[in-house]
Order: structure tokens, then sequence, then C-alpha cells
């Protein structure tokens, strides 16, 4: 099996696909972690599904 990807520009909230990469920071302006504009769309998007998993310390 190949893994098989594309580079984009659109909106990550909107497009159909079985995994998705954007970027979070350790540290952000607040010294917390900063989510890219991407994943801001896809935390929205999600119900801040992204932020929880960040703030459980699932990720990072």
């Amino acid at each position: 099996m190949t893994l098989e990807f594309t580079l984009n520009h659109d909106a990550p909230a909107s497009v159909a696909v079985d995994c998705i990469v954007v970027g979070a920071f350790a540290h952000g302006a607040a010294g917390d972690q900063a989510l890219t504009p991407a994943a801001q769309a896809l935390d929205e998007a999600s119900g801040g599904r992204i932020r929880a998993l960040l703030d459980r310390g699932d990720v990072g």
C-alpha cells in the first residue's frame, strides 16, 4: 500500500478526505498551544475537538 497525498488550498473543513494534517505549535503567544488558521477552522467545525485533545494532553 502506497501513501498518496495532495497539497491544496481548499478550506480544511470542506474537503472529503480520510486524513488531514494541520499545524499546532507547542508555544503560542499566550504560552499555550497555538493552532494554525487551518487547525482553528477544523476545530470550530468539529465543535472544539482539536482544542480538547490538546488541552487533555493527548496530542503534543
